[in-house]
């Protein structure tokens, strides 16, 4: 390979008497399809070479993923990942399916229901990241309304104060809270 790159180098250095920049592109060319074969399966960039002062980087990840990351402006996540592999099964492999293909039917309605369960955990996750871990302690342990008119007041008056009354201010409510619901029974 690298023969191929010196002797293409001294083919074109006679003949363009020095023009640097058709062999920087054919020195990055071969480079590049050279660290493509051997680093298939590996991600991230190298940083190569061409002479003393020039550098160029050659991305070891497989051309979708650089198309991606192209029309993105930055890595997809897992999620966007998961959701691109969807859109294209969807779009290339079972918009020209047969409707008679039971087994391809069925693996077209498992995806759909994989990507349902999918959606669902994430409204899930949503939903508990919105608890408080103190809150969590709290609400089974009050009545709904002790909870919001005597603990939710008392913990936010609290943690406007120094910090070490801070730290105490969920178990201060939590008793309060509990103190004001046995009078009020």
């Amino acid at each position: 390979m690298y023969k191929i790159i010196i002797s293409r180098l001294r083919r074109g250095t006679r003949r363009s008497s020095g023009n640097t920049c058709s062999i920087k592109k054919l020195l990055c060319m071969e480079s590049r399809k050279d660290l493509y074969n051997k680093n298939a399966s590996e991600k991230g960039v190298d940083m190569v070479s061409l002479d003393r002062d020039t550098m160029i980087r050659i991305s070891k990840n497989p051309g979708w993923y650089q198309a991606l990351y192209k029309s993105y402006g930055y890595a997809p996540n897992a999620r966007e990942l998961y959701d691109i592999a969807h859109k294209k099964m969807k779009d290339e492999v079972y918009y020209n399916m047969d409707k008679n293909d039971a087994e391809g039917m069925a693996k077209r309605e498992a995806m759909e229901a994989a990507k349902r369960r999918v959606e669902s955990l994430e409204r899930v996750k949503d939903i508990v990241d919105k608890f408080d871990d103190g809150d969590m302690v709290a609400q089974p342990l009050l009545e709904p309304e002790t909870y919001e008119q005597v603990y939710k007041p008392t913990v936010e008056t609290l943690s406007q104060r120094n910090a070490v009354v801070k730290k105490s201010a969920r178990d201060f409510a939590l008793i309060l809270s509990k103190m004001a619901e046995s009078f009020q029974y």
